[in-house]
């Protein structure tokens, strides 16, 4: 019996919250509070690296305060804040990968055994 996809709509309006939709709600929850955090934790770090490594106008790694970068005149903090921002996704990135094919190779286990203290 095949259903037509009006039926099948009806059918899963009608049965219900079971533990599976509960479990997916919390992983994908869980998957957005990592994310945000992780933001949080750049967009609160940034400051104090600028601050704390005297990055202004005329110090910084492209030795001028205005820098052309795809035709546009950009300020050179903000393109080194950028950069700052983009490595350090980057290193959270390939630090997820590496970890997920440490788990897979030598499994779960040993693998949270070494991070936790």
């Amino acid at each position: 019996m095949e259903l037509g996809s009006r039926e099948l709509l009806d059918k899963y309006d009608r049965s219900g919250i079971t533990r599976l939709h509960l479990r997916m709600v919390f992983i994908s929850g869980m998957g957005f509070l990592t994310d945000a955090y992780d933001l949080f934790v750049l967009s609160t770090a940034l400051p104090i690296l600028v601050s704390f490594f005297g990055i202004t106008a005329s110090h910084n790694i492209f030795s001028s305060a205005q820098v052309s970068f795809l035709g546009l005149h950009i300020s050179s903090v903000t393109l080194e804040e950028g950069l700052l921002g983009s490595i350090a996704l980057f290193g959270a990135f390939i630090g997820a990968s590496y970890s997920a094919g440490w788990r897979t190779g030598s499994g779960e286990r040993s693998c949270m055994l070494s991070t936790c203290p």
